[in-house]
């Protein structure tokens, strides 16, 4: 399931330039505007219970399994922690690596 919301999420926002000239323009607006950033994440973070639900409906767990619920949590923080960051794509692999593979034992 990471593996499909990693491909998702970077098709789309501040991970990729692959946008028509409008999009871009409109995405660097918001990622550059402090307020507008904020309303975007409270607008992104709404979908949280149904990207809950599609988790547990493909791994075939119940939508309040903690598991199940951190992991469309911590997804949907993903454009709030490395979308800003001077490599969007490198951060937001960065961070499904983790979430792939867990923390490793020392780096």
């Amino acid at each position: 399931m990471p593996r499909a919301l990693r491909h998702r999420m970077a098709a789309q926002g501040p991970f990729t330039d692959d946008l028509p000239p409008e999009l871009r323009r409109k995405r660097d607006l918001i990622v550059g505007t402090p307020a507008l950033r904020e309303y975007s994440r409270k607008l992104w973070i709404a979908g949280e219970k149904a990207l809950a639900e599609a988790i547990a409906v493909e791994s075939g767990r119940d939508p309040s399994d903690m598991t199940v619920r951190a992991l469309a949590r911590y997804v949907l923080e993903i454009p709030e922690l490395a979308g800003a960051e001077p490599d969007p794509l490198a951060a937001l692999n960065a961070v499904f690596d983790l979430l792939e593979s867990g923390w490793p034992e020392s780096p």
